[in-house]
């Protein structure tokens, strides 16, 4: 059975990092390019934000029995 808390709690993440996300939106490319530590900030959420998305599926997944190899 999916639980629900986990899948809860990795929406609350993904949630928290586009917040974080969002509050980057105003940067623009240049300053973007120009600085090191604002590249950082957003890769690091971004790359927060995919991996809970990716652990809900994998989550999924396991408990619906779908990851088993198939033989043909």
């Amino acid at each position: 059975m999916v639980n629900p808390t986990i899948v809860l709690s990795k929406i609350s993440s993904i949630r928290r990092r586009l917040a974080r996300l969002k509050g980057m939106k105003d940067v623009n490319e240049e300053v973007l390019r120009m600085n090191l530590d604002t590249q950082d900030i957003v890769l690091h959420n971004l790359q927060l934000a995919i991996q809970a998305c990716v652990d809900i599926g994998s989550h999924i997944i396991s408990d619906e029995g779908w990851g088993g190899c198939r033989q043909f």
